[in-house]
């Protein structure tokens, strides 16, 4: 039992050396957060009014992302799309294509 009271009265002491050499920072930081709360509370309502703008912006900017990612596949493919056509063109079943492009010309059924 004594050698457990040692043991836990080493630990009380080296918390306690611990703390002796947080405290100093820890008022500091107290001091500077007294210091810088009344410029924190007149942000707060300018940063609560740009908070739209600002959730707006994330969504813009992704999706200007997403277009210059499309742009890049799809600028390569631009230049092979002629020459597959006509190669589509001199395919057999030209009839049925073009029964699908005379049907595609309809106007549609209005229901």
């Amino acid at each position: 039992m004594e050698k457990q009271l040692a043991e836990m009265n080493s630990q009380f002491a080296e918390v306690n050396h611990q703390l002796s050499v947080v405290t100093p920072a820890l008022v500091s930081f107290a001091k500077e957060l007294r210091r810088i709360g009344p410029a924190l509370d007149v942000t707060e309502p300018a940063l609560q009014a740009t908070a739209p703008a600002l959730q707006v912006a994330t969504p813009l900017a992704d999706l200007r992302d997403a277009v210059n990612v499309l742009n890049t596949t799809v600028e390569p493919l631009q230049g092979s799309a002629e020459p597959v056509g006509r190669i589509v063109d001199r395919l057999p079943n030209r009839r049925r294509r073009r029964t699908l492009k005379e049907a595609a010309a309809l106007p549609a059924d209005p229901q």
